[in-house]
Formats: structure tokens, sequence, C-alpha cells
């Protein structure tokens, strides 16, 4: 099983905490220590085609949830993986 982490801000400089503690403790807890990949700074869309991952996780502050939003549908239409959508917007909304 493979899981995508997909940071949406193409501005900073490091992907952001959330996906870096999603990752370590995906790697520490699971089986599947090897087959995380972080999406950051590059074509999400193109990468998701090229890993094909069985899971996609999509980070979004709330001025990019409309982004994230749109991303998430054409991932489903083109993929139909399982789409996780986090950060501090989605977060607040539960």
């Amino acid at each position: 099983m493979k899981l995508a982490l997909d940071n949406l801000d193409k501005k900073l400089g490091d992907p952001p905490l959330g996906l870096v503690y999603i990752t370590s403790y995906v790697r520490e807890y699971s089986r599947f220590k090897n087959n995380i990949i972080i999406v950051d700074k590059e074509n999400i869309l193109k990468r998701i085609r090229i890993e094909r991952p069985d899971i996609v996780g999509i980070s979004s502050m709330s001025y990019q949830f409309s982004e994230a939003d749109a991303l998430a549908k054409q991932i489903k239409e083109e993929s139909g993986v399982p789409l996780i959508i986090s950060g501090f917007h989605i977060n607040s909304l539960s």
C-alpha cells in the first residue's frame, strides 16, 4: 500500500509539520514504512499519476479549501482512490 501526502502551499520552505508528523507516525507504527510520498513543490496531479498511490492525503488551510476540494474531485475522478483532507480548516469544522 502506498500513501501520498500532498502539500498545496508551494511557497513554504518545508512541508507542513502535520504531513511530517503523519509520515513519522505511519513509519513508526505500520508495516508500510517506505511507501509514503510527500508531494511538495511539484505538480500534484502529475505525481499522483506517476506514483499511483492507494490513499491520498491533502493538507489544506482555510484559504486553500476550494483548491483542495477541486484537487480532491480531480483525483477521485481520475483514480478513484480514497482521499483524506485535513488541516486547520477541516479540523475547525468538526
